[in-house]
């Protein structure tokens, strides 16, 4: 039985093609974030605090997250790359930071959370800045719990 007014719809028409192809892949395209996200207790150790002595050798302002090259001397004197995530660059901002904070060849000290899989990676949770401040780069901020 057809319904009066609907005799000549046509599901396969190419307007309606092409229409649901473009709700597949809007619909496809905002879910992407949600398989992106992480949680930082799946690839980060809060039980394993480092400090890290070293000069900021690159810092990557982008997002999800800020991250930064940070060059340590390890016991034998050789400089060891560090890789150190914080938070999103609006995290950050929220924190204090501004993109020029920080720049490579300034020595500061690093309080970061181990990651599990990866010797020289950490999650950084607050950083004493050149100027003698410490600031916090963890979305958490002072009050914030370590990572999850």
């Amino acid at each position: 039985m057809v319904r009066p007014g609907t005799e000549n719809l046509q599901w396969n028409h190419p307007d309606m093609r092409i229409r649901f192809d473009a709700v597949a892949a809007v619909a496809a395209l905002a879910s992407a974030p949600l398989w992106a996200h992480h949680s930082a207790a799946a690839e980060y150790d809060a039980s394993k605090l480092l400090v890290l002595n070293g000069t900021v050798a690159k810092v990557e302002w982008t997002n999800p997250h800020v991250h930064w090259h940070l060059n340590v001397k390890d016991q034998t004197g050789a400089t060891v790359d560090w890789y150190l995530e914080m938070a999103s660059p609006n995290g950050m901002r929220r924190q204090g930071w501004l993109p020029n904070t920080v720049k490579p060849g300034d020595a500061v000290t690093v309080e970061a959370y181990r990651a599990k899989d990866f010797a020289t990676v950490a999650k950084a949770h607050r950083i004493r800045v050149p100027d003698g401040r410490w600031l916090w780069v963890d979305s958490g901020g002072p009050s914030g719990p370590p990572p999850e």
